[in-house]
């Protein structure tokens, strides 16, 4: 977790993937500044909307449909019993040992995971 400095001002990187996000128009104006910034350049570069959209009556009556759920694809796991094992146990002890096992286990499983995500 990143931590801010004493005058809570974001870090370079922050303002930098902000500054981008905005950019793109992937994040509403938030101030007085922001919202000119935005028409003057609506102004320069218009965006035309698609005619399905260009009647808003129209868009109300007949909305979109909704999009279909898709489930969550979690990686398999052999060992998911010895994990929920851990849930079952109630409070019950674990042994030093078996919490260092279940340790490295987890690190090596969020390795696995973030290689998977970087190769996608």
């Amino acid at each position: 977790m990143s931590r801010r400095r004493k005058d809570d001002s974001p870090d370079t990187s922050e303002r930098d993937v902000r500054a981008a996000l905005v950019a793109m128009g992937w994040v509403p104006p938030a101030s007085e500044g922001d919202v000119a910034a935005t028409e003057a350049q609506l102004r320069e570069e218009p965006v035309e909307l698609p005619a399905r959209l260009a009647d808003a009556a129209a868009v109300l009556e007949h909305p979109a449909p909704e999009a279909e759920a898709t489930a969550l694809r979690l990686p398999d796991a052999p060992d998911i019993d010895a994990t929920l094992a851990r849930a079952a146990r109630e409070g019950g002890t674990v042994t030093p040992e078996i919490e260092e096992i279940m340790r490295r286990d987890r690190a090596a499983a969020e390795r696995e995971m973030d290689d998977e995500t970087r190769r996608q």
